[in-house]
């Protein structure tokens, strides 16, 4: 298939450029899940550069393929790259009939050692994450969290990008404080995608915690969040246990399009999980200075 140039002829198809010939949508997510194995089984090494310019990049630990082709053709080093990753924003644009699996293997195999890619991928998603239904929220956060897990040189990058945003690009803690009111569940699917990062990844919590505006904001959507489900009927059913992570079945506040919270198992754990990421009351006044010799903060267990 990749000495025939079928991926070459699906992302043309893909992009509409094939002739004018457009793809079925029902044909449309097989043709990203082969698109994602073929690129997956090609060096990508000539895209990748470290944060410190080592060369050559350490060996990708997202690929998940032998690799058959040893070089990066020309024609498929430009379909990829051009337009700043318009086909990896196509795979994120059409993410609710391309296989998740798949387009996540795919961007963090292009991302890994790329700056680049994973900055145009992070901005694509900002926008996706304070734009679409919150029932639609749920992918997109998901390759936010797998994208900023992402252990190479360029991870603190990645990450500072999306606690920062940009001039065009709301942050995650924007997103929140612009959604408190009239889109709660699209701040509350945020607060629940940062408690996740920041327990999970210490690269993450330092960086975090190190900024005091961080914190401050942190607090604020905390005690939001605590306010909100406080205010909130709980609504129990007899035939589910509310002893895990996600919501009980028929309270969801990541698979409806309602406005407002619902006080659901998942938003109470997620509340209590968030808290607990908050600095000790005691020190919260104090100004806080590392001092020699001390070890830096690590995410609780």
């Amino acid at each position: 298939m990749l000495n025939l140039n079928v991926h070459v002829t699906f992302i043309h198809m893909m992009m509409e450029e094939g002739n004018g010939m457009r793809a079925q949508y029902t044909e449309l997510a097989k043709m990203h899940c082969v698109v994602s194995v073929l690129i997956r089984c090609i060096d990508l090494s000539s895209l990748r550069m470290t944060n410190n310019n080592i060369a050559p990049p350490p060996p990708c630990p997202y690929k998940t393929y032998p690799i058959i082709c040893d070089t990066l053709e020309p024609t498929v080093k430009y379909l990829l790259i051009r337009d700043n990753y318009s086909y990896l924003k196509k795979c994120l644009e059409e993410s609710s009939v391309v296989e998740l699996e798949d387009t996540l293997a795919l961007l963090k195999y292009v991302c890994w050692e790329c700056a680049q890619a994973s900055k145009e991928i992070l901005l694509e998603l900002l926008y996706y994450i304070s734009s679409v239904y919150s029932s639609e929220l749920r992918p997109y956060l998901d390759c936010l969290l797998h994208l900023l897990l992402i252990n190479d040189s360029w991870q603190k990058k990645r990450i500072t990008l999306v606690f920062k945003g940009t001039a065009d690009r709301d942050a995650l803690l924007d997103i929140v404080q612009r959604n408190k009111s009239h889109h709660q569940k699209r701040a509350y699917q945020c607060i629940k995608c940062l408690t996740t990062l920041l327990t999970t990844c210490t690269v993450a919590y330092n960086l975090f915690m190190d900024d005091r505006d961080y914190k401050s904001r942190w607090q604020n959507a905390v005690e939001w969040l605590h306010d909100e489900l406080e205010r909130r009927p709980y609504t129990p059913t007899t035939s589910t246990q509310y002893n895990t992570w996600c919501s009980p079945g028929g309270v969801s506040n990541e698979r409806t399009n309602g406005y407002y919270l619902e006080r659901s198992n998942s938003a109470v754990l997620t509340q209590q999980k968030a808290a607990e990421l908050l600095p000790d009351e005691d020190n919260w006044s104090e100004e806080e200075v590392t001092e020699p010799g001390k070890e830096e903060p690590v995410p609780p267990q």
